[in-house]
């Protein structure tokens, strides 16, 4: 069966940029962010929700918390977890056709 190579996570060259730089106001993100890989970071283990981003950053600078925010809307969904969702949609779909006698 065919896997799809997904590792992603936050692309660090998107934390980087300077407009968002701009809006972190040279923050560290390691209070939020995991190093995973060369090129992303994820969201520390220990952050189960949205609205507990706001307890791991040293800010209450709103601008901040909201780009952390759209960050988890965008990116949390684990890439795992839709490639286990691609897989058994493609199963369901693999046995409607061996069930029209298609192979």
């Amino acid at each position: 069966m065919y896997v799809l190579p997904w590792h992603g996570g936050i692309p660090v060259a998107e934390v980087e940029d300077e407009y968002i730089q701009e809006t972190l106001q040279g923050m560290n993100v390691s209070s939020v962010f995991e190093v995973q890989g060369d090129d992303y970071y994820r969201f520390k283990a220990e952050i189960e929700t949205k609205e507990s981003i706001r307890d791991y950053l040293d800010t209450d600078e709103q601008k901040v918390i909201e780009q952390f925010e759209r960050w988890w809307d965008k990116y949390r969904v684990s890439l795992h977890q839709l490639d286990d969702e691609l897989q058994q949609v493609e199963q369901m779909m693999n046995n409607y056709l061996l069930e029209l006698g298609h192979e």
